[in-house]
């Protein structure tokens, strides 16, 4: 049984090395022998192609491998690298062994993720800057960075979810899951062994009904109840369920709209509890809600076929992620 593994990690600005605003995301995804990196970016400011490093730290010191370029059209930038696990552009380093991602437009201004929560700091890095990296590959050893020919963008995304919001921590969230486990119809082994864990998260999510204001935005019965909670209050649920308080997309949804909903379907025999992330119903939101883990769009009207525009709630389901 192969192992599958994937987070995603946010991506911030870096001016003359200080960290800024995030811009977009990079979402890493590992099966054995081969890892991906799906690369969305919103930079208005560079126009010109970027080289899209990997770095790793050895002695205090960060080694780039230069894996790419991504390309911006109208601000967006989008690009998708399939790498050796074991192997990184046959640098010798292994996925595990990479720290961060840099996207490199000049030595003061780039954008960066720090997957082991240590600053990002060129100055500790010459094996990144322009300067002592040749146009062609060399043999020397001056050379420690990767070269491969440039990679062309997959298809781009015509719209894409604005960035996340600033006030979201630079937090990266861990996903690992066996390919069962991932797989949507082989849950039932998963379920068996997480019982416990479930129960606690229901028994849980049962007591927050008692103590949070109700609220029941729908127009239709699918729901048993619905509780108006807030990020932090997802802190007295099972430490299982913490991850989600950190996701970005739920965090958008918060601060424009400043709520989210703890609800319980009324299906009498397989209830399940969900948090909904308020939001318009658009494809490319879809698109990023599902990137998210938010499956689910309930709309507050009980139409049965949702129209761009509708309002509702974006649905996770709290018992499925243990």
């Amino acid at each position: 049984m192969s192992e599958y593994k994937r987070w995603i990690a946010y991506i911030y600005s870096y001016d003359n090395g200080n960290k800024g605003n995030n811009i977009g995301y990079a979402r890493v995804e590992m099966r054995d022998a081969k890892s991906k990196i799906t690369i969305h970016i919103n930079v208005l400011s560079v126009t010109e192609p970027m080289k899209v490093y990997l770095y790793v730290r050895e002695n205090g010191v960060m080694k780039g491998i230069y894996i790419g370029d991504i390309y911006t059209r109208k601000g967006t930038g989008d690009a998708s690298f399939t790498l050796k696990s074991q192997s990184v552009e046959d640098s010798g380093y292994k996925m595990q062994d990479v720290c961060g991602i840099i996207i490199y437009h000049n030595e003061n201004k780039y954008f960066g993720s720090e997957w082991d929560d240590k600053p990002i700091n060129l100055n500790e890095s010459k094996n990144i800057i322009p300067e002592v990296l040749p146009e062609e590959p060399v043999k020397e050893p001056v050379a420690e960075v990767i070269y491969k020919d440039e990679a062309k963008p997959e298809a781009e995304i015509s719209e894409v979810l604005e960035e996340a919001s600033v006030e979201a921590e630079s937090a990266v969230t861990v996903e690992a899951e066996t390919e069962a486990e991932f797989a949507e119809n082989d849950n039932s082994e998963g379920n068996e062994q997480n019982e416990g864990v479930v129960k606690k998260i229901e028994d849980a999510a049962e007591e927050m009904m008692e103590k949070y204001p109700r609220m029941y935005p729908f127009e239709d019965d699918e729901m048993l109840w619905c509780v108006r909670i807030e990020p932090q209050d997802i802190g007295h649920l099972p430490i299982n369920t913490w991850v989600i308080a950190n996701n970005s997309f739920l965090l958008h949804g918060y601060y424009s709209y400043r709520h989210l909903v703890l609800m319980k379907t009324a299906d009498k025999y397989h209830p399940s509890y969900l948090i909904g992330v308020p939001g318009v119903y658009h494809n490319k939101d879809e698109f990023m809600a599902k990137m998210f883990g938010f499956e689910l769009f309930k709309p507050m009207s009980s139409k049965k076929d949702i129209q761009g525009g509708e309002f509702g709630y974006w649905c996770i389901s709290i018992t499925d992620i243990v």
